[in-house]
């Protein structure tokens, strides 16, 4: 009934104008259960679409192209139209890794094919395991031998500039991880086709190479933090890398990623809407909605079937290509971590320390999100490369997709300044406290510098109530969920803090002593002191632990261990 339901949806809804997103999952089995469906219904209107022309650099075009295409490959229609696309005369491959332009363009380089690379690679691998019968022979030796330009066991680390000096500029992590497993892959299809010693992973060294490189990020986390908008295009490049890998380490070590990347994902985000520290770019730190240029969230779009702001809201485009992408790789995410996209249980406080800091607390009916702190990375004088802090915010469950209409504390107007840590459990504080201006007077209640708002039972349905108290540009906050009555929840709070300037005791009795001022983070918890946050290990909290480089525990549900480069181990215990 499921699967009616989610075409009837495509049928009322699909338009000549662009794509309608399959309909939202309530909850996690129904995600697990209309999984085709869903893909089934997305592919069909992509393959209805005019089948766009090929790229052209730096990758114009792109999304379409491959969209278009895979579709008609995956519902098996239109295929001679599919061949005769790639053998277009004008369709040839350019340069993988960045496209930059410096000095007024006096120095460049014309790239971003590798973008390209991880739709191609796809169309290669739905041909090869559907027999070879999706491509004519022409189609398929070009994309292999042509289109496929990565190959062999030189890796791309480096590039250099166009009419600048002789200087090799490392380059930047999605751009590795995408050149080089579609160089990978290449090599794995061209080894099983004509067996030439120079494609032999093993032989060539390149199993060493990916599992060197690979885990790294188990030890470390990703470079490009929470990346605004590239770290889709690593979940892209490590899908394709579990997809379609045939080595056996290499797989498993490709799905321990993207399983940390889930589980962390889970935590951060409320119906797939977070608000994080992050790297690149520049122009998303100041960007208030809760989606746009968040292309992960839109690449877990359809892995989690979690889709209801999308459709709630059609005036927000989500990245199309990475929700696309997401939906055509074998990788499923696991039961546990696809429930948490969902429902949170039982309340859960996170902290990670990676190239940044992150520390989340999680609860039924919000996420509070800390905004992390500012961090100079050198990137060729851009900005680019900078870790850039954004308010701690409360994201409700159901409610708000712009930052206008959550609760949150911005940090210092200065972005350079930032440096918003100060949450533990129920608890944040820091400067210059955002309210939205959507809450009527019915809401809420003063108390002198104490303001309270009901808003699980007034107009302004956000599931939890919250406490707030403001001195100057000085703000703390308590939010915590209805379970007693809001007049309680005030008068335990007023009581047991009659000024809190240093230590705060929450309205179920959790004393906190806290640093505010404009560098603002926690002392202590309950008695137990905080240590500073460059010695946390890369996880610590009741969700995900990594108390050893290289081993990583998901809620004792999952382990991930990468300690043995060469042999990691990934083990699911039963729950």
């Amino acid at each position: 009934m499921k699967f009616f339901n989610s075409l009837l949806f495509f049928i009322i809804t699909s338009s000549a104008f662009g794509v309608e997103y399959p309909l939202p999952s309530q909850d996690a089995q129904e995600s697990r259960l209309t999984y085709s469906a869903r893909l089934h219904d997305l592919t069909i209107q992509y393959a209805a679409q005019k089948l766009a022309p090929p790229p052209t650099p730096p990758k114009i075009g792109m999304d379409p192209f491959l969209m278009t295409m895979l579709s008609r490959m995956v519902q098996k229609t239109d295929l001679d139209a599919v061949s005769e696309n790639l053998l277009r005369e004008d369709f040839h491959p350019w340069n993988s890794g960045t496209d930059i332009a410096i000095a007024g363009s006096i120095c460049k380089r014309t790239g971003d094919y590798d973008f390209v690379l991880m739709g191609l690679i796809k169309m290669a691998y739905l041909d090869e395991r559907a027999g070879q019968t999706l491509l004519s022979p022409a189609a398929r030796f070009k994309l292999r031998h042509e289109l496929l330009s990565e190959k062999g066991n030189k890796h791309h680390i480096r590039f250099a500039l166009r009419n600048c000096p002789p200087i090799k500029i490392k380059d930047s992590e999605n751009h590795i991880l995408m050149t080089e497993i579609s160089r990978y892959l290449t090599n794995q299809l061209l080894f099983k086709e004509n067996g030439e010693a120079q494609y032999d992973n093993e032989k060539n060294g390149f199993n060493k190479f990916l599992l060197n490189h690979l885990s790294e990020f188990l030890r470390k986390d990703f470079d490009e933090l929470n990346s605004r908008p590239y770290q889709a295009f690593t979940l892209i490049a490590l899908g394709n890398l579990y997809s379609y890998a045939e080595n056996e380490q290499v797989k498993t070590l490709s799905q321990m990623l993207l399983d940390y990347l889930s589980a962390k994902s889970a935590i951060q985000s409320k119906g797939l809407r977070r608000y994080t520290p992050f790297r690149r770019q520049l122009k998303h730190r100041a960007n208030e909605n809760l989606l746009t240029g968040d292309t992960a969230m839109a690449w877990f779009g359809h892995q989690t079937g979690n889709a209801q702001f999308f459709v709630m809201d059609k005036s927000i485009r989500i990245n199309d290509y990475a929700y696309f992408m997401g939906a055509l790789d074998d990788y499923r995410i696991p039961d546990f971590i696809l429930e948490l996209f969902y429902e949170t249980k039982n309340p859960l406080f996170q902290k990670i320390k990676a190239r940044d800091v992150e520390i989340y607390f999680s609860s039924p009916s919000f996420t509070l999100s800390a905004g992390g702190r500012h961090r100079k990375v050198f990137g060729y004088f851009t900005r680019e490369n900078d870790v850039w802090a954004v308010p701690t915010t409360i994201i409700p469950r159901s409610y708000g997709m712009n930052m206008s209409e959550l609760f949150y504390i911005q940090g210092p107007d200065n972005f350079n300044k930032r440096v918003n840590l100060c949450v533990a459990p129920n608890f944040a504080c820091g400067v210059n406290l955002h309210v939205p201006k959507n809450i009527p007077a019915e809401c809420k209640t003063e108390h002198g510098p104490w303001t309270f708002y009901d808003l699980q039972n007034c107009s302004v349905k956000m599931g939890f109530f919250l406490a707030t108290y403001q001195d100057g540009e000085n703000a703390l906050l308590e939010v915590r969920e209805p379970t007693l009555s809001f007049q309680d929840f005030q008068d335990r709070v007023l009581k047991n803090n009659p000024r809190p300037e240093k230590t705060y005791t929450t309205s179920d009795n959790h004393k906190i002593v806290f640093d505010w001022s404009r560098k603002s983070t926690i002392k202590s918890y309950d008695g137990v002191e905080s240590t500073h946050y460059e010695t946390w290990s890369l996880a610590e909290g009741n969700f995900i632990n990594s108390k050893e480089d290289g081993l990583i525990n998901i809620q004792d549900k999952l382990i991930l261990d990468g300690r043995n480069i060469m042999e990691p181990r990934r083990i699911e215990k039963d729950y």
